[in-house]
């Protein structure tokens, strides 16, 4: 009776001691040389860091939700280039420094569903399921253009897709998400 408990034993420890081995090893992986390791930026240290979008970065630090989207809890959050937001400038007739920090958060908060992340996978064909931080229902739509597939979240076209960050993923976009609208 010994025997046969000590054979069933080591038949399940030599079965199950590669598997175990295996998931060590793999566990143990070096971060320095995956190229993914960048997605320990948080949105708002990505947007500081990157002079492309340094426009809408200090249209965040103006409202506050600078520090929003600096935690570890996940975002949706929809960027527009800092030409995009020149132009928005432009057509208002005014600059970051005449707007209120009130009018800012409700523009910043246009761009950002807050607590889920959305990738171009979950992205539905019309209104999001959740509403973003201006209590609004952004809208998805899709069309053609030069023979390519191109996506619009409220009228702006996304550029760039899924720049996975820490705390949720990053959409680019050529205009500036108007609450008014």
């Amino acid at each position: 009776m010994k025997n046969l408990l000590k054979n069933r034993i080591v038949k399940k420890t030599i079965v199950c001691l590669p598997a175990l081995l295996l998931a060590l090893c793999l566990s143990c992986s070096d971060k320095g040389d995956d190229p993914d390791f960048a997605k320990a930026d948080t949105i708002t240290a990505f947007l500081n860091s990157n002079s492309a979008y340094s426009e809408f970065a200090a249209m965040l630090k103006k409202s506050g939700l600078d520090n929003l989207l600096s935690s570890y809890v996940v975002s949706t959050c929809f960027v527009p280039t800092n030409e995009a937001v020149k132009k928005y400038y432009e057509e208002k007739g005014r600059t970051l420094s005449q707007m209120t920090q009130e009018s800012v958060k409700d523009l910043v908060s246009n761009h950002v569903i807050y607590k889920n992340k959305f990738t171009s996978i979950d992205f539905p064909d019309g209104l999001f399921s959740t509403a973003n931080l201006h209590e609004r229902y952004l809208n998805m739509t899709y069309g053609v253009e030069n023979q390519s597939r191109v996506i619009y979240v409220n009228g702006a076209r996304i550029l760039f897709m899924d720049q996975e960050m820490h705390n949720g993923v990053i959409h680019i976009i050529d205009a500036v998400l108007d609450p008014t609208k």
